[in-house]
Order: structure tokens, then C-alpha cells, then sequence
């Protein structure tokens, strides 16, 4: 059958999603992007498979997963034949919407959610434990200016993950690109940090230039104080992006500059 497969982050590997795909069916030959009417790439690639053949299933065949996740990247798939099924509990018949059962996705069991979750994560390709590293994560970062060097981008981050790689740009469907550029990070160690693991500023500003980022499970972010698990509309902290001291704004701060580049104190980034 021909299955046409879309991963919503462009820049996964395709021997990733090959090496998924080959946990449900038979792949014959190799895939095919699909292009627009302007030739440009959509994302998605079209490959024929075969089904595998099992009589404990309904119809007697394996079936892929219609959505589905390679890491921290989502996908999703269709082809002909596909059964109707809950993408939260995977049973046939009806949809998410109208499901009522609470299922786990991170080990597959009934009864709790991934966030309570005790046991250790599957490997999305073996459904074995984990070896890969939890911290791992794609960031994509904007400069509202396009101009900003990404060294100094990447210095930025370099404060609060480690970089792995060089980032790509994200361009449009006119190949133009506007400000977005993509990173493969490590997030660093944190006992104090949400999930045990320090977070990079959702809102940021490197010298007068502003930006913003965004990554696969990201915790909630408050652009009034800077700090994660809630949002600004529930914030009444008055905190201080200079010293990142409480009591106090920027504007009154008493403390040395800090550089927004490689954030010590006693200069500015265009002496940095």
C-alpha cells in the first residue's frame, strides 16, 4: 500500500523514521518526498509498504500508528485501509474527543497519566528502556532582527544548554529566510530546575534585540518575572531582569549590568 508519512519537525533524519516504521510493516524500495505545485517540500514522504499478517488483529493485519512520536517529534500517517482509531487509548471506534478512558503514553498501561508515570521511558523505536539521553531536545529560536550574528545567538543559549551541532535555518515556502534558526541541544543538570533540568527563557533579549523560543515540552513560562510553571496573568512578583533579584525593576536596580551575552557582570554585550 502507499503510505504517505509527515513528521512536523522537517530536519528528522529519515533512517529514523524508516527505523520506525519498520517495527509495523514491510518497506518495499525507498520513500519519495512530496512536493507542492511550486516544487518546494511539504515535509511529507510517501513510501510502499507492506502489511504484516497476524491473526490475533482485526483484519488480520499490523497496523502503524496514525499518530505517533520519533523522540521529541511528533508525526502522523494515513494510507487506505487505515482502521478508525483513538489516538489516546488506540482502540478502535471512536476518537480522542469522546475517549474517557485515561491511558498513559509513555508506557502504554490504563489508569494514570504520563506525568505520573514510575517507570522508565521506552525507547520510541524498540520498545525497550531508554539509553538515549532524556535532556536532548530542538529548539527553535526568532530574532525579531534577522541581523542579529547567530554567534552571538548561540552564545546565548550556550548560558543555559549545550549546543550540539550548528543550527539550521528555517526558511518559507519562497525559500526566504525570516529570523528562525533551529538548534539540537542538551539540556544542562538542574536539581532545582523543573524536571531536574535548567530551561532556557521562553521571551530574551540579546543587547537591544528581543527574541523568542520554543521546544517540545517546554514548561510554562511568565514573561513578567522570567521564572517557568505559570503565566504572567497569575504573576504579581515584581522581579528585576538585571540581577534576577525580587523587589525591585530594572529600571531601579542598584547592581552592575550584566551582560545578555555570556551573563557576567561589569559590562554590556557590545563590549563583550
Amino acid at each position: 500500500r502507499p503510505l504517505p508519512v509527515h513528521m512536523h519537525n522537517l530536519y528528522v533524519p529519515e533512517s529514523e523514521l524508516v527505523c520506525f516504521l519498520r517495527r509495523f510493516v514491510d518497506i518495499q524500495g525507498n520513500g519519495v518526498k512530496v512536493m507542492d505545485s511550486r516544487n518546494f517540500w511539504t515535509g511529507k514522504r510517501r513510501y510502499m509498504v507492506r502489511l504484516r499478517t497476524i491473526a490475533t488483529e482485526k483484519g488480520g493485519y499490523v497496523h502503524p500508528p496514525a499518530f505517533f512520536m520519533i523522540g521529541s517529534n511528533g508525526g502522523h500517517l494515513n494510507y487506505p485501509g487505515q482502521p478508525f482509531v483513538c489516538r489516546n487509548c488506540a482502540t478502535e471506534g471512536h476518537v480522542a474527543a469522546e475517549c474517557t478512558v485515561i491511558c498513559c503514553r509513555r508506557c502504554g498501561e490504563k489508569g494514570h497519566r504520563a506525568e505520573k508515570c514510575a517507570k522508565p521511558l521506552s525507547c520510541n523505536f524498540f520498545k525497550q528502556i531508554c539509553v538515549l539521553k532524556t535532556n536532548q531536545r530542538t529548539i527553535t529560536v526568532h530574532t525579531y532582527n534577522p541581523y542579529v550574528p547567530t554567534e552571538r545567538v548561540t552564545a546565548y543559549l550556550g548560558r543555559y544548554v549545550t549546543v550540539v551541532g550548528k543550527p539550521t535555518e528555517i526558511r518559507d515556502e519562497g525559500g526566504v529566510w525570516y529570523g528562525k534558526r533551529q538548534y539540537r541541544v542538551l539540556l544542562k543538570e538542574d536539581p532545582e530546575g523543573v524536571d531536574g533540568f535548567q530551561h532556557p527563557l521562553a521571551r530574551f533579549n540579546i543587547g537591544a534585540d528581543r527574541g523568542y523560543l520554543y521546544y517540545p515540552r517546554m514548561p510554562d513560562f511568565c514573561n513578567k518575572c522570567s521564572q517557568f510553571c505559570h503565566k504572567a496573568s497569575m504573576c504579581d512578583i515584581a522581579r528585576c531582569h538585571n540581577c534576577n533579584e525580587n523587589g525591585h525593576l530594572a529600571k531601579t536596580c542598584r547592581a552592575a549590568k550584566r551582560c545578555d551575552g555570556c551573563g557576567a557582570e561589569g559590562h554590556l554585550l557590545r563590549q563583550c
